[in-house]
């Protein structure tokens, strides 16, 4: 996870609950132990720390997904 989101939150929760999380320059990598090879759902909970848009990238393998995000008051 990279981008102006990273900084600009305070991430509550993950679910699941990752197996490693590792500080990068400009984010964190989060790593979780899957039974199976295939699509893994996580859910990010997380508090705003500043207004205004914020943008998140995130990766998997080959593929990335960025996200924008608006924060109002």
């Amino acid at each position: 996870m990279t981008g102006s989101w990273f900084a600009g939150t305070d991430l509550t929760t993950v679910s699941p609950t990752p197996a490693a999380e590792l500080l990068v320059p400009g984010g964190a990598v989060l790593e979780f132990d899957i039974e199976r090879p295939g699509d893994l759902e996580v859910i990010l909970h997380f508090r705003a720390k500043e207004l205004g848009p914020l943008e998140l990238t995130v990766a998997s393998g080959d593929s990335s997904l960025t996200v924008d995000q608006f924060i109002l008051p």
